[in-house]
This record gives structure tokens, C-alpha cells and sequence, in this order.
């Protein structure tokens, strides 16, 4: 009998446990998006400073950082290939990344690929930006460490399973690159 109360109460406890990781969860995403939105907002006062990223995708990219003062508060890069475009958007606050946006657009044709091109081809379609499929990928980090990830139809998905996807692993190796090149 004993041993039984122990257990329930070594349950009760780690369901309380989880709950209330739910519950700071949800605190901290609340206050990231308070956060992300002060920086939305402010974005078009914020001092910039754009970079070339040739040579590091098909068809070249940029990178632009967005400062307050001396503090970096977002970071936007751009990749751009023949069939589609990855776009990243990191948000700082104390020289850590809070929250980052992560969007991946795949082309119905390659850039180049007009009317003309579609023709001569015997293709009913050229390229149209309108129809190219959108992938995004929300990632908010408290203290270093991803907290949440919210995938393209916006569900949480298990923060474990980020260090096998690999929109989060090019996510997080192309920040510090790009980062890193504005800190030259």
C-alpha cells in the first residue's frame, strides 16, 4: 500500500511538473512576442547595415541588420536560388536571439524561366511568384535554448526533434555565420 501512494505521488508530481513547464512556456512566449512585436514596430528607426552573401547559394543573397544604437536587435538574410529563396529573420534582445522566422519559398519554375522560355519549351507555365509554395518554421529560444517551434501550419512541434530537422540546423549554423560577418 505503501508503495503505491509513493507512486501516485511521484505522478502527481511529474504531471504538476509538466503543467507548470507548460505554464513558464507559455509565459515566455507571451513575453517574446511582446518583444518581437516592440521590434516589428520600431524596425523602420533602426539604423542598418546590409552585406553581399555571394558565393553562398546558387544565386547569390544579403544580409541586413537592423540596429538600436550599438545593438543589433534583428538580423534578415536572404538566400536566393534558381527554384526558390530561403529567408531568415533573428531577433535579438541582449545580444541573444529570442525569437527567429524562418521562410522557405519553392518556385513553380526557375527564376529565368518567362513566357517566351515556357513556349519555345512547350510549357503551359512560366515562372510566378504567386504560385510558389511557402514553408515557415517559428523558433523562440529563452536563454540560449529553443523553448518552442511552431511549424508552417503553425503547431507546436517537440523541441527535440529540432536538432534533426535540418531548416533548423541551416538556421542555426547561418546565423552565426552571418553574424559573424557583420561583427568584422
Amino acid at each position: 500500500m505503501l508503495n503505491h501512494r509513493v507512486l501516485l505521488l511521484l505522478l502527481l508530481g511529474s504531471v504538476k511538473a509538466e503543467v507548470g513547464c507548460g505554464q513558464a512556456t507559455t509565459a515566455a512566449t507571451a513575453a517574446i512576442q511582446t518583444q518581437y512585436q516592440r521590434i516589428s514596430s520600431n524596425r523602420a528607426t533602426y539604423k542598418t547595415r546590409s552585406i553581399s552573401l555571394d558565393g553562398e547559394s546558387g544565386e547569390g543573397g544579403q544580409g541586413t541588420a537592423y540596429y538600436e544604437g550599438k545593438e543589433m536587435k534583428l538580423l534578415a538574410v536572404v538566400h536566393y536560388e534558381e527554384m526558390g529563396k530561403r529567408e531568415a529573420h533573428y531577433y535579438y534582445h541582449n545580444g541573444q536571439v529570442f525569437f527567429a522566422l524562418s521562410s522557405l519559398y519553392r518556385y513553380n519554375r526557375p527564376i529565368y524561366y518567362d513566357k517566351k522560355t515556357a513556349r519555345n519549351n512547350g510549357d503551359p507555365e512560366a515562372f510566378d511568384l504567386k504560385k510558389a509554395e511557402l514553408t515557415e518554421n517559428r523558433y523562440y529560444f529563452q536563454n540560449g535554448k529553443l523553448i518552442r517551434w511552431l511549424n508552417s501550419a503553425k503547431k507546436p512541434q517537440p523541441v527535440a526533434a529540432a536538432t534533426k530537422n535540418e531548416d533548423y540546423q541551416l538556421l542555426i549554423a547561418d546565423e552565426a555565420r552571418v553574424r559573424a560577418a557583420f561583427a568584422r
